[in-house]
Protein backbone atom coordinates (compact mmCIF):
# COMPACT_ATOMS: atom_id res chain seq x y z
CA UNK A 1 0.00 0.00 0.00
CA UNK A 2 3.11 2.43 1.06
CA UNK A 3 4.40 2.04 -2.57
CA UNK A 4 0.85 2.17 -4.52
CA UNK A 5 0.59 5.87 -2.27
CA UNK A 6 4.56 6.77 -3.26
CA UNK A 7 3.89 5.86 -7.23
CA UNK A 8 0.19 8.04 -7.24
CA UNK A 9 2.45 11.13 -5.02
CA UNK A 10 5.42 10.93 -7.76
CA UNK A 11 2.63 10.75 -10.79
CA UNK A 12 1.11 13.60 -9.38
CA UNK A 13 4.13 15.39 -9.19
CA UNK A 14 5.29 14.55 -12.95
CA UNK A 15 1.47 15.32 -14.27
CA UNK A 16 1.69 17.89 -17.54
CA UNK A 17 -0.78 20.79 -17.35
CA UNK A 18 -4.36 20.58 -18.32
CA UNK A 19 -3.38 22.24 -21.67
CA UNK A 20 0.05 19.93 -22.14
CA UNK A 21 -2.16 16.63 -21.87
CA UNK A 22 -5.21 17.63 -24.05
CA UNK A 23 -3.07 18.31 -27.24
CA UNK A 24 -2.58 14.74 -27.63
CA UNK A 25 -5.48 13.20 -29.70
CA UNK A 26 -6.43 9.88 -29.10
CA UNK A 27 -7.60 7.03 -31.70
CA UNK A 28 -8.49 3.81 -32.15
CA UNK A 29 -9.87 1.33 -34.32
CA UNK A 30 -12.14 -2.02 -35.16
CA UNK A 31 -14.23 -1.25 -32.43
CA UNK A 32 -17.77 -2.57 -33.90
CA UNK A 33 -19.87 -4.26 -31.57
CA UNK A 34 -18.22 -3.74 -28.00
CA UNK A 35 -18.97 -0.27 -28.03
CA UNK A 36 -21.01 2.55 -27.78
CA UNK A 37 -21.77 6.64 -27.55
CA UNK A 38 -22.35 8.04 -24.66
CA UNK A 39 -24.88 10.88 -25.61
CA UNK A 40 -24.34 12.53 -22.31
CA UNK A 41 -20.90 13.13 -22.81
CA UNK A 42 -20.45 12.40 -27.08
CA UNK A 43 -17.39 10.08 -25.84
CA UNK A 44 -16.89 6.07 -27.03
CA UNK A 45 -17.76 4.00 -24.27
CA UNK A 46 -16.87 -0.11 -23.79
CA UNK A 47 -19.55 -2.42 -23.84
CA UNK A 48 -19.24 -4.79 -20.34
CA UNK A 49 -17.81 -7.70 -21.33
CA UNK A 50 -17.33 -7.37 -24.67
CA UNK A 51 -14.02 -8.28 -25.38
CA UNK A 52 -10.43 -6.46 -25.94
CA UNK A 53 -11.31 -3.38 -27.68
CA UNK A 54 -13.85 -2.20 -25.17
CA UNK A 55 -11.02 -3.19 -22.51
CA UNK A 56 -8.80 -1.06 -24.40
CA UNK A 57 -10.88 1.68 -24.55
CA UNK A 58 -11.49 1.82 -20.73
CA UNK A 59 -7.98 1.70 -19.74
CA UNK A 60 -6.92 4.79 -22.28
CA UNK A 61 -10.35 6.36 -21.10
CA UNK A 62 -9.06 5.83 -17.22
CA UNK A 63 -5.74 6.71 -18.46
CA UNK A 64 -6.54 9.92 -19.73
CA UNK A 65 -9.34 11.31 -16.99
CA UNK A 66 -5.54 10.83 -14.53
CA UNK A 67 -3.76 12.75 -16.87
CA UNK A 68 -6.22 15.51 -17.67
CA UNK A 69 -6.99 14.90 -21.01
CA UNK A 70 -10.26 15.67 -21.83
CA UNK A 71 -10.17 14.81 -26.01
CA UNK A 72 -12.80 12.37 -27.31
CA UNK A 73 -11.46 9.29 -29.13
CA UNK A 74 -11.96 8.61 -32.63
CA UNK A 75 -12.35 5.31 -34.44
CA UNK A 76 -10.66 5.25 -37.86
CA UNK A 77 -9.14 2.24 -40.01
CA UNK A 78 -6.41 0.69 -38.79
CA UNK A 79 -4.35 1.58 -41.96
CA UNK A 80 -5.41 5.43 -41.76
CA UNK A 81 -4.53 5.61 -37.96
CA UNK A 82 -0.70 4.79 -39.13
CA UNK A 83 -1.07 7.26 -41.67
CA UNK A 84 -2.10 10.06 -38.95
CA UNK A 85 0.54 9.44 -36.86
CA UNK A 86 3.61 9.30 -39.68
CA UNK A 87 2.31 12.85 -40.86
CA UNK A 88 0.47 14.53 -37.77
CA UNK A 89 1.52 15.65 -34.47
CA UNK A 90 0.33 15.46 -30.88
CA UNK A 91 -1.45 12.42 -31.82
CA UNK A 92 -1.74 9.29 -29.98
CA UNK A 93 -3.44 5.66 -31.63
CA UNK A 94 -4.10 2.27 -29.64
CA UNK A 95 -4.11 -0.82 -30.10
CA UNK A 96 -0.56 -0.90 -32.24
CA UNK A 97 1.55 -3.92 -31.73
CA UNK A 98 5.34 -2.66 -31.19
CA UNK A 99 7.26 -4.91 -34.03
CA UNK A 100 10.27 -4.36 -34.74
CA UNK A 101 9.94 -2.16 -37.88
CA UNK A 102 7.35 -0.37 -35.80
CA UNK A 103 9.44 -0.16 -32.63
CA UNK A 104 11.76 3.11 -33.37
CA UNK A 105 8.71 4.99 -35.53
CA UNK A 106 6.64 6.51 -32.67
CA UNK A 107 6.50 6.46 -28.61
CA UNK A 108 5.07 4.15 -27.23
CA UNK A 109 3.25 3.38 -23.57
CA UNK A 110 2.44 -0.02 -22.61
CA UNK A 111 1.52 -3.29 -23.31
CA UNK A 112 -2.36 -3.23 -22.80
CA UNK A 113 -2.20 -6.74 -22.99
CA UNK A 114 -0.25 -9.66 -24.72
CA UNK A 115 -1.67 -11.76 -27.03
CA UNK A 116 -1.50 -14.55 -29.52
CA UNK A 117 -2.16 -14.67 -33.18
CA UNK A 118 -3.59 -17.75 -35.23
CA UNK A 119 -4.99 -18.03 -38.97
CA UNK A 120 -8.47 -19.47 -38.56
CA UNK A 121 -10.65 -21.73 -41.01
CA UNK A 122 -14.17 -22.88 -41.08
CA UNK A 123 -14.05 -27.11 -40.28
CA UNK A 124 -13.43 -27.98 -44.03
CA UNK A 125 -10.23 -26.73 -43.89
CA UNK A 126 -8.93 -28.93 -40.89
CA UNK A 127 -6.07 -30.82 -44.00
CA UNK A 128 -4.50 -27.14 -43.12
CA UNK A 129 -1.77 -27.50 -39.97
CA UNK A 130 1.20 -25.15 -40.74
CA UNK A 131 1.94 -22.03 -42.05
CA UNK A 132 3.17 -23.20 -45.53
CA UNK A 133 0.10 -25.21 -46.10
CA UNK A 134 -1.87 -22.01 -45.70
CA UNK A 135 0.31 -20.68 -48.78
CA UNK A 136 -1.60 -22.91 -51.01
CA UNK A 137 -5.28 -21.88 -49.49
CA UNK A 138 -7.33 -19.61 -52.22
CA UNK A 139 -7.24 -16.28 -49.93
CA UNK A 140 -6.38 -15.12 -46.18
CA UNK A 141 -7.95 -11.99 -44.80
CA UNK A 142 -5.83 -9.58 -42.52
CA UNK A 143 -6.82 -6.30 -41.21
CA UNK A 144 -5.28 -3.89 -43.43
CA UNK A 145 -1.83 -2.73 -42.26
CA UNK A 146 -1.58 -4.28 -39.39
CA UNK A 147 0.98 -6.73 -37.63
CA UNK A 148 -0.47 -10.03 -39.38
CA UNK A 149 -0.79 -8.51 -42.16
CA UNK A 150 3.30 -7.43 -42.49
CA UNK A 151 4.01 -10.96 -40.91
CA UNK A 152 2.48 -12.57 -43.79
CA UNK A 153 3.78 -10.20 -46.14
CA UNK A 154 7.10 -10.62 -44.69
CA UNK A 155 6.61 -14.61 -44.88
CA UNK A 156 6.32 -13.75 -48.92
CA UNK A 157 2.52 -14.93 -49.02
CA UNK A 158 1.03 -14.03 -52.02
CA UNK A 159 -2.56 -14.97 -51.56
CA UNK A 160 -3.18 -11.97 -48.94
CA UNK A 161 -6.64 -9.97 -48.86
CA UNK A 162 -6.97 -7.00 -46.80
CA UNK A 163 -10.13 -5.36 -44.90
CA UNK A 164 -11.17 -2.90 -42.96
CA UNK A 165 -12.17 -4.94 -39.61
CA UNK A 166 -11.82 -7.95 -38.25
CA UNK A 167 -15.30 -9.10 -37.92
CA UNK A 168 -15.60 -8.58 -41.80
CA UNK A 169 -12.84 -10.94 -42.50
CA UNK A 170 -14.76 -13.60 -40.57
CA UNK A 171 -17.74 -12.45 -42.57
CA UNK A 172 -16.22 -13.15 -45.81
CA UNK A 173 -14.93 -16.60 -44.15
CA UNK A 174 -18.41 -17.72 -43.36
CA UNK A 175 -19.63 -16.71 -46.69
CA UNK A 176 -16.95 -18.46 -48.24
CA UNK A 177 -15.22 -15.50 -49.97
CA UNK A 178 -12.03 -16.73 -48.03
CA UNK A 179 -10.45 -19.64 -46.77
CA UNK A 180 -8.61 -18.18 -44.25
CA UNK A 181 -8.45 -15.24 -41.46
CA UNK A 182 -5.89 -13.90 -39.12
CA UNK A 183 -6.94 -13.32 -35.49
CA UNK A 184 -5.85 -12.88 -31.95
CA UNK A 185 -6.87 -15.87 -29.74
CA UNK A 186 -8.13 -12.95 -27.11
CA UNK A 187 -10.31 -12.01 -29.45
CA UNK A 188 -11.44 -14.83 -31.39
CA UNK A 189 -15.11 -15.37 -29.22
CA UNK A 190 -15.95 -11.87 -29.53
CA UNK A 191 -14.97 -11.89 -32.87
CA UNK A 192 -17.14 -14.91 -34.07
CA UNK A 193 -20.12 -14.05 -31.82
CA UNK A 194 -20.40 -10.28 -33.86
CA UNK A 195 -20.04 -12.36 -37.27
CA UNK A 196 -22.73 -15.28 -36.08
CA UNK A 197 -20.28 -17.81 -36.19
CA UNK A 198 -20.59 -20.79 -33.94
CA UNK A 199 -17.05 -21.84 -32.21
CA UNK A 200 -17.57 -25.48 -32.81
CA UNK A 201 -17.67 -24.54 -36.89
CA UNK A 202 -13.69 -23.21 -36.53
CA UNK A 203 -10.99 -24.77 -37.22
CA UNK A 204 -7.54 -22.72 -35.99
CA UNK A 205 -3.82 -23.64 -37.92
CA UNK A 206 -2.37 -24.85 -34.98
CA UNK A 207 1.03 -23.21 -35.82
CA UNK A 208 1.44 -19.30 -34.01
CA UNK A 209 1.19 -17.14 -36.37
CA UNK A 210 2.91 -14.26 -34.26
CA UNK A 211 3.19 -13.72 -31.05
CA UNK A 212 2.49 -9.19 -30.18
CA UNK A 213 1.91 -7.05 -27.39
CA UNK A 214 -0.07 -4.18 -28.00
CA UNK A 215 0.68 -0.94 -26.57
CA UNK A 216 -0.59 3.05 -27.47
CA UNK A 217 1.77 4.44 -30.14
CA UNK A 218 2.57 8.25 -30.27
CA UNK A 219 3.34 10.17 -32.71
CA UNK A 220 7.51 10.81 -32.82
CA UNK A 221 7.65 14.35 -32.02
CA UNK A 222 5.72 13.56 -28.45
CA UNK A 223 7.96 14.73 -25.83
CA UNK A 224 9.96 11.95 -23.44
CA UNK A 225 8.46 13.61 -20.55
CA UNK A 226 5.34 13.79 -21.39
CA UNK A 227 5.87 9.22 -22.70
CA UNK A 228 6.91 8.91 -19.01
CA UNK A 229 3.85 10.36 -17.46
CA UNK A 230 1.41 8.41 -19.69
CA UNK A 231 3.46 5.12 -18.81
CA UNK A 232 3.86 6.23 -15.30
CA UNK A 233 -0.55 6.58 -15.49
CA UNK A 234 -0.59 2.95 -16.64
CA UNK A 235 1.82 1.10 -14.36
CA UNK A 236 -0.11 2.71 -11.51
CA UNK A 237 -3.21 1.10 -12.71
CA UNK A 238 -1.45 -1.55 -12.56
CA UNK A 239 -0.28 -1.54 -9.36
CA UNK A 240 -2.97 0.29 -7.96
CA UNK A 241 -5.79 -3.02 -9.12
CA UNK A 242 -7.48 -0.90 -11.48
CA UNK A 243 -6.26 -2.79 -14.59
CA UNK A 244 -7.79 -6.08 -13.80
CA UNK A 245 -10.37 -4.75 -12.12
CA UNK A 246 -11.71 -3.01 -15.68
CA UNK A 247 -10.32 -6.22 -17.08
CA UNK A 248 -12.73 -8.62 -15.34
CA UNK A 249 -15.69 -5.91 -16.35
CA UNK A 250 -14.55 -5.68 -20.14
CA UNK A 251 -12.77 -7.50 -21.26
CA UNK A 252 -14.12 -10.96 -19.20
CA UNK A 253 -17.41 -13.09 -20.81
CA UNK A 254 -20.36 -12.74 -18.85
Amino acid sequence: MRLIIFIIICINLLLPSPVEAEEIRFMTHNLQGQTYLDMKTGNIRGIKHAGKRSFNLEVVLEMKKMMGNTTRITQVPFARGLEILNTQKSVAFFNVNRTPERRSLYKWVGPLQSEVDYLYGLKKMTNIHTLDAARNVRSICVVNGNAQHMRLFQMGFTNVVTNNSYENCFQMLKNGRVDLAALSELALEATLAKAHIQPSAIHRVPEVLLQSEGYIAFSPDTNDVVISQWQNAFDTMLYSGAYTRLFGLYFNPN
